[in-house]
């Protein structure tokens, strides 16, 4: 497990991905992601990760083949660990599937981000009425804007797993 430098993530805890000839993701490396930052977080930790990745994660198998990522119970929910997946598509996918990213790239995040987050309205919502551009067809339209800001504001809760 090699752990980054903090300043270069922003105050939060980092991991350099473990493989670094081709940059894939590793079991090894999501086990070390989840135990980088401080334990008491843990038990309220999320993973973020773009779908493909969530997909690259389920083709993990272990020495006879077996799935590692099963599904337990009688509902599906989306856990690894034991912790919710949250997926995010703005999140970078492997350039190569099933499982190969780019180095440098972010390609998970894992932490306790109600505490770590923050999510602001930077503007209220405001309305428009368009009266006049529908009033041939009797209509009224609605132009809605709100404009949302968001930071890290408790680093330490936040831990990222960085390709090499």
């Amino acid at each position: 497990m090699v752990v980054a430098a903090l300043s270069s993530y922003g105050g939060m805890n980092g991991l350099l991905g473990s493989d670094t000839s081709t940059h894939k993701i590793t079991p090894t490396d999501i086990i070390a992601l989840m135990h980088v930052g401080k334990s008491g977080y843990r038990a309220t930790a999320s993973w973020l990760m773009s779908n493909a990745t969530i997909g690259a994660l389920r083709l993990f198998a272990d020495t006879t083949t077996r799935p590692l990522w099963t599904m337990f119970g009688d509902e599906f929910r989306e856990t690894l660990f034991g912790r919710p997946i949250i997926e995010m598509p703005d999140m970078p996918n492997p350039t190569t599937a099933p499982n190969i990213y780019t180095a440098g790239q972010f390609s998970i995040l894992f932490g306790d981000f109600n505490q770590g987050y923050q999510i602001v309205d930077r503007v209220g919502l405001t309305f428009q009425t368009l009266k006049e551009l529908y009033a041939i067809q009797n209509q009224v339209a609605f132009l809605a804007r709100m404009r949302v800001g968001g930071k890290v504001i408790l680093p330490e809760a936040i831990s990222v797993l960085k390709m090499q």
